[in-house]
């Protein structure tokens, strides 16, 4: 006949196990729950680091390229080139040299018998900006 002290024993161990087995069940589960979180939140956290490598480019393209406006937008008149080049105290051929055209073009362009076209329309509109001081500067690093 077994001893009763072992057979109580064995009882005991058995029940543990079991209670043991219902506990670790219950964190398995959590675990598995937090691990598919966790995968989740790597994705989305990969996603986002693509978007913001997408936008730092598109924002590092913009700032390095300066916009340029659409020459069909550029009001011009003839009265304006000169006002323009008399603001900066440029003569005709300095005027010439900063825009990349010969000095008879800004004589036409400012008696009105020819109107600037296409890329001479940007390069005008840019001069309207420029201050005496970028306008002599510009001009001096174009002879050195």
């Amino acid at each position: 006949m077994p001893d009763v002290a072992s057979v109580l024993k064995q009882e005991i161990s058995r029940i543990a196990r079991k209670e043991i087995t219902a506990v670790t069940r219950v964190q398995a589960k959590q675990i598995q729950s937090l691990r598919s979180t966790v995968r989740e939140l790597k994705a989305q956290v990969a996603s986002l680091n693509k978007s913001v490598a997408r936008l730092s480019t598109v924002t590092s393209r913009q700032l390095s390229e300066p916009k340029r406006p659409d020459p069909s937008q550029v009001r011009i008149s003839a009265s304006g080139v000169k006002k323009h080049r008399q603001r900066l105290k440029l003569t005709q051929s300095e005027m010439a040299r900063l825009l990349g055209v010969s000095p008879a073009s800004v004589g036409f362009w400012e008696t009105g018998r020819v109107r600037p076209q296409g890329d001479n329309r940007v390069a005008i509109a840019e001069l309207r900006t420029m201050s005496l001081k970028e306008a002599r500067a510009k001009l001096e690093s174009m002879d050195a």
